[in-house]
């Protein structure tokens, strides 16, 4: 019958779905303001002290993809592809480091200071979506 599809008509390939799990703000999840929007987290420190020792929840495990040239978190079910930055600071979180020293490593590596704020709530958000233990 000419324009009906039944089950497993058409192309059976998967299709390739790209999102941005952790990136620039015009990524943001949906539910999760942007910068300047209501609701965004100010410059305090929510709920994270600078002498913490996050850790990445067991059994999750970071990974560099020589393929895709970036950073992966691996957790059970699923795979996060990770931007530069958050690559950076989930690579520091092994339970040795405190936020504070993590702080001075990467402002030191990257030259620039004043990374408090972004690298705390980028922690937080980590820990929210159950990244961090």
């Amino acid at each position: 019958m000419q324009g009906s599809e039944g089950a497993g008509a058409g192309d059976r390939r998967a299709a390739v779905q790209v999102r941005c799990a952790v990136g620039a703000p015009r990524c943001a999840e949906p539910g999760v303001p942007g910068p300047g929007e209501p609701g965004r987290r100010g410059t305090a420190m929510s709920s994270r002290a600078l002498s913490e020792r996050p850790r990445l929840r067991s059994p999750g495990r970071m990974k560099y993809d020589k393929a895709r040239k970036t950073d992966m978190l691996l957790l059970p079910e699923r795979v996060v592809e990770l931007n530069e930055a958050a690559g950076a600071i989930l690579w520091l979180c092994d339970g040795r480091r405190s936020v504070e020293q993590m702080i001075g490593e990467l402002e030191e590596r990257y030259g620039q200071t004043g990374l408090k704020d972004d690298i705390v709530e980028f922690l937080d958000s980590a820990a929210e979506r159950g990244w961090l233990e």
